[in-house]
């Protein structure tokens, strides 16, 4: 018999009350989790299988057409004085410094962002644009898109330096993933010393992908603006005007922390650098004169002519461009022409434009800021001309242009169909063989 005042509980009693308090408590943890936390978790590991997936594909054959890899998203939740210096106007932040080693490990090797034209273009692009409709996805239109790696946070932290991905998919009206691509997205990154419009690419079935890249002397806060402009191929029709939807779906701020990485150093440009289908760049910054006002006969001068541009962004006087400090640069920079420098660049040569209404504000410009003439103020869409040096009557520049728009020059929206006009075909067959001049 037991002892008076004790008790004996036997090892499967308390092994089976241990058990049932853990089972209790791990109960309570599982109803204490939002529901909408293991949705988001489940859904996002799916969105990064696809993704994976994508970029495999792509990468082998970008001209593949592919089964669509998002609609496992489309039951996410929709988010519908002279005051000018010669140093750099942007600072970095203390705050944007390389965080943590993995940050700041070895980032030499790293290229700029670029965009190449891929093979049969335009045969491609036309047999996407004319393919039939009748089923559902590809009789809908894009009305939003989801950028599972962007659309939840208020401040997206970035390394500076390097290329960043972020794949999209476009939304229909219904909340349903588009199965055809063909839209067209216009995407701006801007801080106070950086502008640029990063790459996107189609990828035929509805997804995109966007690349973000800024260089680490701009590292800082930036906005990313994401606007529908056309959707579905409608910009390539005539009067597009008609189609444009111009909607902002994003507008979603981003802070690029600065790195060591290093990126190849900007060149010159050269006769070769020309020879590329398609160029991505960005605007940057170097001067600033917060009092400038456009003066009484039109022009935007707010720094010093001699004001220099920064190494290796451009090559010359910033003073030069009506910028504000402002200037272009691509896979190369550019060098900035005095009137004089203009002169002994283009001097005796032939310069021929054959191309729309554009053309007649850059000739314009060309002969104003670069060669001295700014008592020409506007050109015909169409002309042959010489021109000569104010400075020395020895130099002249022949200045070709044919608008290309329409066979008249007073009309617009033929395009390349003005060709089929005879007379305006022979017109740009004289003028391309270099005999015909006329209003010289």
């Amino acid at each position: 018999m037991p002892e008076k005042g004790g008790s004996f509980v036997p090892v499967h009693q308390w092994r089976f009350g241990l058990l049932t308090t853990l089972v209790l408590v791990g109960m309570v943890v599982v109803w204490s989790i939002d529901g909408c936390t293991i949705k988001d978790f489940i859904q996002s590991w799916k969105f990064k299988q696809d993704y994976i997936t994508l970029k495999v594909n792509s990468l082998a054959n970008i001209n593949q057409t592919y089964q669509n890899p998002s609609h496992s998203l489309r039951n996410l939740t929709l988010n519908p004085t002279l005051n000018t210096t010669h140093s750099p106007i942007f600072s970095v932040d203390s705050s944007l410094e390389t965080k943590n080693a993995t940050q700041s490990a070895d980032l030499s090797g790293l290229n700029w962002v670029s965009a190449e034209l891929e093979k049969n273009f335009t045969a491609n692009l036309l047999t996407r644009w004319l393919a039939k409709g009748g089923e559902p996805c590809k009789d809908s239109q894009t009305v939003e898109i989801k950028i599972p790696g962007l659309d939840k946070e208020e401040l997206v932290e970035l390394s500076a330096g390097e290329i960043h991905d972020f794949m999209f998919q476009a939304i229909d009206e219904s909340g349903n993933a588009r199965c055809l691509g063909g839209d067209y997205f216009e995407v701006d990154l801007s801080g106070d010393s950086w502008k640029s419009r990063p790459v996107v690419k189609d990828f035929g079935n509805g997804s995109y992908s966007v690349s973000l890249q800024v260089h680490p002397d701009f590292a800082g806060d930036y906005n990313l603006t994401v606007i529908l402009l056309f959707r579905h191929f409608q910009g390539l029709k005539f009067s597009p005007a008609r189609f444009v939807y111009d909607r902002q779906l994003r507008h979603t701020g981003i802070r690029f922390f600065r790195t060591k990485a290093q990126l190849p150093q900007l060149q010159i440009c050269r006769k070769s650098d020309f020879n590329r289908d398609v160029w991505s760049g960005r605007w940057t910054r170097h001067g600033k004169n917060d009092d400038c006002q456009i003066s009484n006969d039109g022009r935007y001068r707010c720094l010093a002519p001699d004001f220099p541009c920064r190494n290796p962004w451009c090559n010359g006087s910033l003073g030069l461009l009506e910028s504000n400090g402002w200037v272009y640069s691509s896979h190369c920079s550019f060098r900035l022409f005095t009137v004089g420098s203009g002169w002994d660049c283009l001097k005796n040569r032939w310069i021929f434009f054959w191309g729309d209404s554009n053309h007649v504000d850059t000739i314009r410009n060309m002969l104003n800021f670069v060669l001295g003439l700014p008592e020409i103020k506007s050109v015909p869409r169409r002309f042959d001309m010489n021109f000569s040096n104010p400075n020395d009557r020895s130099q002249t520049v022949r200045i070709t242009s044919i608008f290309n728009g329409h066979w008249n020059g007073t009309q617009n929206y033929l395009g390349l169909d003005s060709l089929k006009d005879e007379g305006f075909r022979n017109l740009s067959m004289q003028h391309r063989s270099g005999k015909a001049l006329w209003n010289r």
